[in-house]
């Protein structure tokens, strides 16, 4: 499983990932999914802001690693569900 094409996939549509959607969406585990998304932490390619919610930091349309743009009302608004 290439995890480098699904994280810029997702950063097109979204930059805020939910670890236990992506594994229904894959029908992967949810333990492979957060070993992968912390491998990707440990990168900065992602950053963990809440349990099973991460940021990503792909650019949308380089590829490469810079700080996200997201609506601090959609990630507030994610976390607020969650808690």
């Amino acid at each position: 499983m290439n995890w480098t094409t699904i994280l810029t996939g997702e950063a097109r549509q979204n930059c805020i990932l939910q670890s236990d959607e992506l594994a229904r969406r894959y029908r992967l585990s949810e333990a492979v999914v957060g070993n992968a998304l912390r491998r990707y932490e440990a990168r900065g390619l992602v950053e963990r802001v809440s349990t099973k919610i991460y940021i990503i930091h792909v650019n949308r349309q380089s590829h490469h690693v810079t700080w996200s743009t997201c609506s601090v009302r959609s990630l507030t608004s994610l976390l607020s569900q969650h808690s």
